[in-house]
């Protein structure tokens, strides 16, 4: 595909840019995975089980149990990049921001939009518990506080429990809340944490139950929204096992007069095997 780039005699510091958020799913990175992963391709998790226990007999002794240890695999599944290049002259004649522009814009309204998007419908597909409905300000809390019950009976750890929501049910949540903070003249309805979990509000497009990449660029959502998911950290496999963002100078480039960067991330986003109860999902019913 072409570039298509306006150019300007006199720089106005004002550009129309896509504003788009940081990452909402860093909050999950795991440093002990990041640390395992660049030693290798494939991770071996153990998985243990053992017998429960039997009656004991006075003449016999103890019913004799067993234990099975078993290795769970983990390959990175997410491996993306593209290659921008422009023309020195397209740079030159914008005041050198058509370059510089569209290395911030790359990882800001690409990059971390489409890798959420991906990790948050991988966790979503895997999620051990779910519901579906369409949820109001009379009954969001108790969906919330469902969800929560429902993993502390699966004896899911409390501890690291994050609340990931949209933003329509951040705005139910809100408005059901009965406490306000705040003064004559500041009202501060913010919420951090909700029952000692992070709350971390999603944009609607990175918060689908599935999502297509895109073979040429960018990534299609699904169909399926998704109201709030509940993950508890330990349950998730989140790490980087390459990122790199390359900067070639113009003078360096053998086939034209332009600067090149070469962007690519590697990584891993799953959920393990035995520990799928970490996850639930409230989903919204498809229309």
């Amino acid at each position: 595909m072409a570039n298509s780039i306006s150019t300007h005699d006199i720089y106005l510091d004002i550009i129309d840019e896509v504003y788009k958020q940081a990452s909402k799913t860093a909050i999950l990175d795991t440093n002990e995975i990041n640390s395992k992963i660049q030693k290798g391709k494939t991770i071996k998790v153990d998985k243990i089980s053992v017998t429960g226990l039997g009656n004991y007999d006075r003449n016999n002794g103890y019913k004799k149990g067993s234990v099975t240890l078993t290795q769970e695999e983990i390959v990175p599944s997410y491996d993306r990049g593209i290659k921008l290049e422009v023309d020195v002259m397209d740079d030159e004649e914008t005041q050198n921001h058509a370059w510089g522009k569209a290395i911030n814009e790359l990882e800001r309204t690409q990059a971390i939009p489409e890798l959420d998007a991906y990790r948050l419908s991988q966790y979503a597909t895997n999620a051990g518990n779910s519901a579906e409905a369409d949820l109001t300000a009379t009954t969001i809390v108790t969906a919330i506080d469902t969800a929560s019950a429902q993993m502390s009976d699966d004896e899911v750890y409390e501890e690291n429990r994050v609340l990931f929501i949209s933003n329509e049910c951040k705005q139910l949540l809100k408005q059901s809340a009965p406490r306000r903070w705040g003064n004559d003249t500041v009202l501060n309805r913010n919420i951090e944490t909700y029952d000692e979990m992070a709350v971390v509000t999603v944009p609607a497009n990175r918060f689908k139950t599935t999502v297509t990449l895109n073979a040429d660029g960018g990534f299609t959502p699904g169909a399926q929204s998704i109201n709030f998911m509940i993950i508890q950290k330990d349950a998730v496999i989140q790490a980087l096992k390459h990122k790199v963002s390359d900067i070639i100078d113009a003078s360096m480039n053998q086939s034209a007069d332009a600067y090149i960067m070469k962007y690519r991330v590697y990584g891993v986003a799953d959920v393990y095997e035995n520990k799928t109860k970490g996850i639930y999902l409230h989903k919204k019913p498809i229309e």
